[in-house]
């Protein structure tokens, strides 16, 4: 149709779809989270006196991982604070800056840890960011309507190789439920992976399962985190309605046929390995 917009379409970072922050809030003191799939470890350390990412916290790698695709660049400007937050459809509140600030926070003061099974350098060790002056440090303070960061080696590197392109308006829809944004993230990243024709048998439970991408203690037992993965995929078929998902007869496998992936900007090949 002429004159319209080309929906916008988001990037994220491959680690973090495989191996997610915690849904929640991890128990005082809990300073390291590992997550573990067929080809990747994802070990995640909070820095002394920090705390991990949980939650929401998702919004800023993938923030940062679509405009440092989208302008090709590891230094990015992210403008002001409002625009963050409007972005992903927050209200711009004085509680919802100082969120947003403890978001950034606890995002940039972690080291990742990815090691694979598969790739020439099988491990790595990175910040998310090199630099960053932003509305709410000291060094900030008199560029509050430009928030600027530079990205560490390992995360931008990462990004021109495994990117992950999704619908931006999705992480907006399912930004609510930490859980359905893994699981559609994910989904978007496996499908790409699946022959044409053909399906994936992805396992529940077990060494290879998805209750080692996505589990916690809150579901930590066989049923629950099967009804949790019903109610996420309810959620992502709301905002997804092809979802290339079902679960197994028995119950005990996710079933996963292809959808290409989107390409991540019209001047770019999708770049997926």
């Amino acid at each position: 149709m002429a004159g319209e917009v080309a929906p916008e379409v988001g990037c994220a970072f491959r680690p973090l779809v495989v191996c997610c922050f915690p849904t929640r809030r991890p128990p005082h003191g809990c300073r390291e989270w590992v997550r573990e799939s067929q080809t990747l470890q994802v070990r995640i350390a909070a820095s002394d006196g920090g705390t991990l990412p949980f939650g929401q916290d998702r919004l800023v790698p993938l923030l940062l991982a679509t405009e440092a695709v989208h302008w090709n660049s590891r230094t990015i400007s992210l403008g002001p604070a409002y625009a963050i937050l409007k972005r992903f459809g927050i209200a711009a509140n004085g509680r919802d800056y100082l969120r947003l600030a403890h978001r950034f926070r606890r995002v940039f003061s972690v080291t990742l840890n990815v090691r694979s099974t598969v790739e020439p350098h099988p491990e790595q060790q990175y910040r998310i960011v090199e630099h960053q002056r932003l509305w709410f440090d000291a060094r900030g303070a008199q560029s509050r309507f430009d928030n600027v960061v530079t990205l560490s080696h390992g995360f931008w590197n990462e990004l021109q190789t495994h990117r992950v392109c999704f619908p931006f308006q999705a992480a907006r829809q399912l930004l609510a439920s930490p859980g359905s944004l893994d699981l559609y993230l994910w989904l978007v990243y496996r499908a790409a992976r699946v022959r044409q024709g053909r399906f994936a048998k992805v396992p529940l439970f077990g060494t290879s399962g998805l209750a080692g991408h996505f589990g916690s203690a809150e579901y930590s037992q066989p049923r629950d985190f099967r009804n949790k993965l019903r109610a996420w995929l309810r959620r992502i078929r709301e905002v997804w309605p092809e979802c290339p998902a079902l679960f197994s007869s028995a119950g005990n496998e996710l079933l996963v046929w292809h959808r290409d992936m989107p390409t991540c900007f019209p001047s770019q090949a999708n770049i997926m390995k």
